[in-house]
This record gives C-alpha cells, structure tokens and sequence, in this order.
C-alpha cells in the first residue's frame, strides 16, 4: 500500500529510501507514483531566487535528514579526527620548543608542525568531507528529479566519487590557503634574517607582507569555495576530471546578459551555514556544561586513561554535530543551485520534460 506525504508529494517511502515502484504490482498506482513525482519534479526543476534556493536546501534536508545522517556518521569521524588534532595538537605545538635559543632550530620544528598538520589533518578532513558530498549530492539529485532516493545506491556513488572529489577539493583548498602558505613561509624567513640593520629593515618588510598576506588568504578561501561551488554537483552528476569540473562549475556559475550570475545564492548558503555553525557550537557547548558530563566521569570506576579519553571524546560532541548536521546543508543546496543553474541557462527542464514524452512514446500511458 502506498502511503504519500510531505509537502512536495514524495511518498513517506521516498524519505527512507524505499522504491516506492517495487511495493506493489498495480498498474495504477504506478502511474499515479510516475505522475506525481514528474509534477513534484516539475515545481522544483525551475528558475529561483538566492532565497528559493536556500529555503528548498533546507526542505529537501528536512525529508532526506535521516536517510543523509545515517550515511555521514562515520565519514563525519573523519572530519572531527582532523579537527581535534589540528586543534589539541597542531596549533599547542607551536608554543612548544625543545631549543629556546636557536631560531634556525625553532624555524624547523615550526615548519615540521605545520607540515604534519597538513599531511595528517589535511587528507583526514578531506577524506570524510568528499564521501559525505558524493552521497549527499546524489541523495538530493534523485530528490530533484522525482527519483526514489535510495541510500545503497547512494553509498556506492560516494565511493565510486571518492577519488575524484578528493583530488578535487585538495585542489581548492591549496588555491584556497596559498596565500596563508605564503605568508607563514615570508614570517619563517623573516626570523632568519641576521641581527644588523640590513637585515632588521628586511625582516620588517617580510612581516609586514605576511601579515597582508595572511589578511589576503583569509578571504581567498572562502572566495575560491564560491567560485567552485558546485564543483561537487557537477563532479558526482557529470563524472568530471578535477580541471574540468572547476571549469564546468565556473561556466555554471557566470551571469549571461539575459540571467544573474550563481554567486549570490552561493555566498547566501554559505554564510548560512556558517552562521549556524557560530551559533550550533556554543549553544550545544553550553547544553554539555548544563548537563554536567564531563564533571561526573570521576564518580565512575574506570582506568584514568580512558576517563581522559572519554572526557577528550565528550568535548568534541559540540564539534561532531556541528559538522555532521551542517556540511550536509551546504551540499544539498549547491546541488538544488547546480540544477536552478542549468535550468536557466541550458534549459534543462524543457530536458526532462523531453525525456518524459520520449519515456512515455515507449511504453502504453496507462497500464489496465
């Protein structure tokens, strides 16, 4: 038996996964489940505003929410595992040196601290947020497109993506923290410089590029994101090479003298999210402190290595959600921006109504 719901008229099937098409053998309630999701497709496949899009991300979150937290638990380790070592470890390491007097000395380890962060808390991150993309764009594409959403079928295309959305987002974020790169490197050579007045006037120009730098590299970051927002989208959906995925997204992207441009959606959803982000993790920080975990492990027997471990493991809580309820958000919604993108410059819902009469011409419209 078929049982519909929600606003957009996906069967309650839909939000868990099901194929709503294999739970019965009757032909009428196949075309009525064919007609309705052409119709729901139909009210989404359209031209929106930076708003429509958001609030659409947020709809089709709400009714895949389960089905995309299920799937990005584990992957979200990945990306708390990075976290917490760049945080309990990368960053306590530079206030640390084991040779106070030599500056060479300290240079070194600065630079191996940052080349361990990178190398471990890079490619952790990394792994754990293309996995969770490739599922949550394939989830939310099927959504668009009046597809059951299935999680199997979804799991297998965020491995089947992995290797390419890696590479990809590697890419970005190197672009991205080129700029802090150098300026960590320009405060590295400045501290070389030799103790005279040549070389005191050099240090000061090296510092103060830096810091400039630094200020400039803060903003590429997010600038570079938005400019390859829906690099993601169009890796999973187009099975793109990383060159050509950051060409196709920024193609997407540009205004034409007839249609806006994609960026001001794209830096409404990310603002969003880090809005949420600021105001998720204090509040849940805030809920832990009320609750009184962490001050109550001692009343439990157990090895003192894990009560520190436990405690350790309760303050990324915060943390954990943040990222596995949030992440998704922004990749739901460059997905429904991909799709508003291609509908207002490539016509793609006059596609998919083609595809229907083609569908249709091939099999009887209405099976006794």
């Amino acid at each position: 038996m078929l049982r519909f719901g929600g606003s957009d008229g996906d069967g309650f099937g839909a939000c868990l996964g099901y194929n709503a098409l294999n739970l019965t053998s009757d032909p009428l309630s196949r075309y009525l489940v064919n007609r309705t999701s052409r119709t729901s497709r139909r009210e989404r496949l359209r031209p929106m505003t930076s708003s429509e899009v958001l609030d659409m991300a947020l709809s089709v979150y709400q009714a895949l929410g389960w089905t995309i937290l299920k799937l990005t638990a584990l992957p979200t380790v990945f990306c708390l595992a990075s976290v917490a070592f760049v945080w309990e470890y990368v960053l306590p390491s530079f206030g640390l040196t084991n040779h106070p007097s030599d500056v060479k000395a300290q240079v070194g380890e600065a630079a191996a601290t940052i080349g361990v962060g990178i190398g471990v808390g890079g490619p952790l991150f990394l792994l754990g947020l293309a996995y969770s993309s490739g599922v949550v764009v394939t989830l939310v594409s099927d959504h668009m497109l009046g597809r059951t959403p299935n999680a199997a079928s979804a799991a297998a295309s965020g491995l089947r993506v992995l290797r390419r959305l890696f590479l990809l987002m590697l890419y970005e974020v190197m672009v991205g923290w080129s700029g802090v790169l150098a300026a960590t490197g320009l405060l590295m050579v400045s501290a070389l410089m030799p103790a005279d007045a040549t070389g005191d006037a050099w240090a000061a120009a090296a510092t103060g590029t830096a810091l400039f730098a630094y200020l400039i590299g803060f903003i590429v970051l997010p600038a570079v994101l938005v400019r390859h927002a829906l690099a993601p989208a169009v890796c999973v959906l187009e099975s793109l090479g990383s060159r050509a995925t950051a060409k196709r997204s920024v193609a997407l992207m540009k205004a034409t003298p007839w249609q806006p441009s994609g960026y001001p959606a794209a830096w409404l959803i990310t603002v969003c999210v880090l809005l949420l982000i600021l105001l998720l993790l204090p509040g849940l920080s805030a809920g832990l402190g009320a609750i009184g975990i962490s001050s109550d492990l001692h009343l439990v027997p157990s090895i003192p290595l894990l009560d520190m471990l436990l405690a350790r493991a309760i303050e990324q809580v915060p943390s954990y959600l943040a990222i596995w309820t949030l992440v998704p958000v922004w990749c739901a919604g460059v997905t429904i921006l991909y799709y508003e993108r291609r509908v207002r410059l490539e016509g793609f819902d006059i596609e998919a109504l083609a595809a229907d009469v083609r569908q249709a011409d091939r099999r009887s419209k209405f099976e006794l």
